[in-house]
């Protein structure tokens, strides 16, 4: 089957085919749905459960996929050398560029900093699910204006559980209560979040292992960073998403049909 050019220009990420696991058991997966093009299973027997109990209610076309228009892409600036080294976690600035913005990408990149090795070294204990001091804990809080850092940090990838790699970010869960921040302009472009987001967020790329699961912060560059927020806001643009928010989106609908069958409410929060 033919893939579509516009799929093919996907950031690896945002494609939903790289570093998967089996929606149903997660494990490596190398088997895709061929209808909605963007599930993935380890065999035949995971996808056939996994079809009658979840996925044949909301089994639909990845519009990515099948699409037979090209989108008129931006001309971006090339990334500089230092835009494509590797780090192990950057801070999404708050405000506005300082300088002239040329281009979304060019603003991005100006708007993204290296994170503070304090802050670097803290998240790295927090992601092997190490105790903290609470001093040390502090000085970091305050090092990046956060109150607080509570179970409000999220994927940024969205359902984790069938990705063996995420993106994560991290930032004051109380954000949105606290208008002495500085509106943040670009950190909603990687969260699901209905209003202002304030302040500092930092970003981690984190490898899972399925074996233990435990949580292996890895080096990523800010140009792979910027590739994701500027391929979300081309797809915003032209009203459509991208194939891992796809995924996603369905995803979510299968989770609430679980809950519901098993007696549950699901409520959704934020704007109606």
């Amino acid at each position: 089957m033919a893939v579509s050019q516009t799929w093919s220009l996907q950031p690896e990420v945002e494609k939903s085919r790289t570093n998967k696991l089996c929606a149903k058991c997660e494990q490596p997966a190398n088997c895709v749905c061929s209808k909605c093009r963007c599930t993935l299973y380890c065999g035949e027997d995971c996808q056939r459960k996994h079809w009658r109990t979840a996925h044949k209610a909301h089994c639909a076309p990845d519009p990515m996929f099948f699409l037979t228009r090209v989108f008129s892409l931006p001309k971006y600036r090339d990334f500089s050398f230092e835009e494509k080294q590797e780090n192990l976690a950057y801070t999404l600035m708050p405000g506005c560029c300082k300088v002239q913005q040329t281009e979304d990408r060019d603003g991005y990149c100006r708007l993204i900093e290296f994170t503070e090795p304090q802050v670097v070294e803290y998240l790295q204990t927090k992601t092997h699910g190490k105790e903290v001091g609470k001093n040390y804990e502090k000085q970091v809080f305050s090092l990046m204006g956060w109150g607080f850092m509570g179970a409000g940090t999220e994927a940024v990838t969205g359902f984790s559980a069938e990705d063996s790699i995420i993106f994560r970010i991290f930032f004051d869960d109380n954000f949105q209560n606290r208008p002495e921040l500085e509106e943040n302009l670009i950190a909603h472009i990687l969260m699901n979040c209905s209003g202002t987001t304030r302040g500092k967020f930092v970003v981690v790329k984190i490898r899972v292992n399925q074996k233990d699961g435990s949580n292996t912060m890895i080096p990523f560059s800010k140009a792979e960073l910027v590739d994701i927020m500027t391929w979300r806001l081309i797809c915003g643009r032209h009203q459509m998403v991208s194939s891992r928010m796809f995924r996603e989106n369905m995803r979510r609908r299968e989770m609430q049909d679980f809950l519901a069958n098993c007696g549950f409410t699901t409520l959704t929060i934020g704007p109606n």
